[in-house]
């Protein structure tokens, strides 16, 4: 075993030490049980023991699904990026495909236009 893994465990140890003498929940039940069901200290360590696996179990299966989790982010994330990349070339498309449209109708109406003019005003006038 490295040293990093060493500090790793030793850490881990005893932020465990902590978090269950800081919690009275974690040890007072089995005391509670232990003293009224008349259980042995050897019966009592071990079902602390396999409660006490099941929670760190438990613990660790949340933590895998939240680093599960974070990593799946990461790749929504690359696809939101791409997404709204792509959403703004389809605005850009639209746009230009619309301006195309609308001066090609006015291109077509100004065709039929005939223009002439009166004492100084210009008319325009649709040809027949």
């Amino acid at each position: 075993m490295d040293a990093l893994s060493f500090s790793l465990l030793f850490a881990a140890a005893g932020v465990a030490l902590i978090h269950t003498l800081l919690g009275p929940d974690h040890y007072l039940p089995f005391i509670m049980l232990a003293r009224a069901r008349r259980w042995s200290m050897r019966r009592t360590a071990f079902i602390t023991a396999i409660c006490g696996l099941g929670h760190v179990g438990s613990s660790l299966l949340l933590g895998s699904i939240g680093i599960a989790m974070g990593l799946a982010m990461g790749q929504v994330e690359q696809l939101e990026t791409s997404r709204g990349s792509l959403a703004a070339w389809g605005l850009v498309a639209f746009g230009a495909a619309y301006a195309a449209w609308g001066i090609r109708k006015g291109i077509r109406r100004v065709r039929g236009l005939e223009t002439h003019s009166h004492g100084g005003h210009v008319h325009l006038h649709r040809g027949g």
